[in-house]
């Protein structure tokens, strides 16, 4: 192989090892939670476990369980948002709305 044949295989390989690299940390910040996108914002949807709530809210777990009146014995760990208000016989949309204003109001911590 030719000495110009040589640069462009270093060429394409370090253009190449950039990319990679690139992307690679890209993914990384996605996966851990680093790229600064857990919105406050998000409405809560009724497939939402209170502890997943916490996640996206930034909150600790205990706080949502304490908000939404929850048992800490740890039978609720799988029930949904919308199984809590059905047991307690409210449409999701208030208990959503009561949750939430807990949450901003500085109660839930």
């Amino acid at each position: 192989m030719t000495p110009k044949g040589r640069s462009w295989l270093k060429l394409a390989f370090v253009v190449a090892l950039g990319l990679t690299l690139m992307f690679g940390v890209k993914l990384s910040r996605h996966l851990i939670g680093w790229d600064g996108q857990a919105d406050m914002s998000a409405s809560l949807e009724s497939w939402m476990t209170p502890r997943y709530v916490a996640r996206i809210r930034e909150v600790p777990p205990e706080a949502v369980a304490e908000a939404l009146d929850l048992a800490r014995d740890g039978s609720g760990r799988r029930i949904t948002l919308g199984e809590i208000a059905q047991a307690r016989g409210v449409t999701f949309d208030e208990l959503s709305r009561t949750l939430d204003l807990r949450i901003q109001e500085g109660t839930v911590r």
